[in-house]
């Protein structure tokens, strides 16, 4: 807070009635003007210190602003002086689990439960925090009860079949996503995951289906994928660099599918300009942040491709042709925005055979003969490929390739 900021609200807090600063507090937060929301409710708190309904909207200012663990300690001293609203631990709840802390973010969701029993957005959140800590069959629970007190909730329905699907309970996941379906016939996410656990190959996951996912991922994005699936995107450019030279530099790359920028890092020491685009706007923000980056777009990849007219001497796609089955239309995108002598590196999960396939997790695999063909039909040359395992999975270990290919 600035002087300036600290003048103002001192100054508010000696000359407005307590009554009137929150009225204005209240006023302008129903506008949507939450800076000055937070002034008067903090000089508000100047004259009623612990006042337990201005630190709950404080704390639900701090919330919109994206201030969760500031947002988190104001509604947690709020429901300490008024432990029988049941808003404040609910709110508790969902900014606990937008700072990452989903075992105290279930017990808030439970202590509003202790007041309200059959709040369904309670009962659903609840859920999906033991969810975000792998109690499944806890979570499906959550699920149930918030359909049985509020039958219309499609997210809860939603959330059951993604706890269902990830505990391999194919048939009763498919289930659940057709009801969604029923509901909302053009769910992207129900779609694509009852054809994967069906048998069905589209070409691609839908645009929809990706963004959604990361940009409900983003928050707990990096600590998920390092620590929880066992992601090495250390290992990925050492496989390039080893193919390149050690001491190949790029002049120009870019970072496909650059999620918050943990591939980006270790590129930049070894390019002199570095894009990067990815389909989740909530990514794209994180990735902003590490500043690294030259440029960067919130995008699809091939519509990205097809606009650019920066050509490239490096490419770098980690994980993400798991959510895209067929790839020449990516290999060919790629080739008219490349440099001669250009190189791709990328990541796959593996597939039996010679072709591509969706798994009922609802990711590609594919396999090496196909990435091969695919690549020299657009004119890359694999120049490497080491196996590894990619991620884990429900405790299974899931083997994949790096590989690095060249133009020409």
């Amino acid at each position: 807070m600035n002087r300036a900021e600290r003048r103002r609200r001192e100054k508010l807090a000696r000359t407005v009635p307590a009554d009137a600063l929150l009225q204005e507090a209240a006023r302008h937060h129903r506008a949507g003007a939450l800076d000055d929301a937070e002034t008067c409710y903090r000089a508000f708190l100047v004259r009623m210190p612990g006042h337990p309904q201005a630190l709950h909207l404080l704390g639900l200012v701090c919330h919109q602003t994206g201030r969760n663990a500031e947002a988190a300690t104001l509604i947690a001293e709020a429901e300490r002086r008024a432990p029988d609203d049941a808003e404040m631990p609910y709110n508790l709840g969902n900014c606990l689990m937008l700072d990452g802390r989903p075992s105290e973010a279930a017990d808030a969701f439970r202590r509003a439960l202790g007041i309200r029993p059959k709040r369904g957005d309670a009962l659903n959140n609840l859920g999906t925090a033991l969810q975000r800590l792998d109690r499944l069959d806890e979570a499906i629970g959550a699920y149930q009860e918030a359909l049985e007190a509020e039958p219309e909730r499609t997210d809860a329905l939603g959330n059951m079949a993604q706890a269902l699907q990830a505990l391999g309970r194919y048939d009763e996941a498919v289930f659940a996503y057709r009801q969604v379906l029923s509901r909302k016939p053009d769910h992207e996410t129900a779609r694509h995951m009852v054809a994967a656990m069906t048998g069905e190959t589209p070409a691609r996951a839908p645009d929809d289906f990706v963004r959604r996912l990361f940009d409900g991922y983003a928050d707990r994005f990096d600590t998920h994928l390092v620590t929880a699936l066992g992601y090495r995107p250390e290992h990925y450019v050492e496989i390039l660099r080893q193919a390149a030279g050690t001491d190949t530099r790029f002049a120009s790359a870019i970072d496909l599918g650059c999620g918050t920028g943990l591939i980006g890092a270790l590129l930049r020491p070894i390019v002199d300009r570095l894009a990067g685009v990815d389909l989740s706007p909530a990514m794209v923000a994180k990735a902003k942040a590490r500043g690294i980056y030259d440029d960067l777009a919130a995008a699809a990849i091939e519509p990205f491709l097809d606009a650019s007219r920066e050509r490239f001497d490096l490419f770098f796609a980690a994980d993400v042709f798991v959510y895209v089955g067929a790839l020449d239309g990516v290999f060919a995108k790629v080739r008219t925005c490349a440099r001669p002598g250009a190189w791709f590196a990328f990541s796959v999960e593996d597939a039996d055979g010679d072709g591509f396939a969706l798994r009922p997790t609802g990711r590609y695999a594919h396999s090496l003969a196909y990435v091969g063909a695919v690549a020299e039909a657009a004119g890359w040359r694999l120049r490497a490929s080491e196996g590894l395992i990619v991620r884990t999975d429900q405790g299974r270990a899931i083997p994949g390739h790096v590989v690095a290919a060249q133009l020409g």
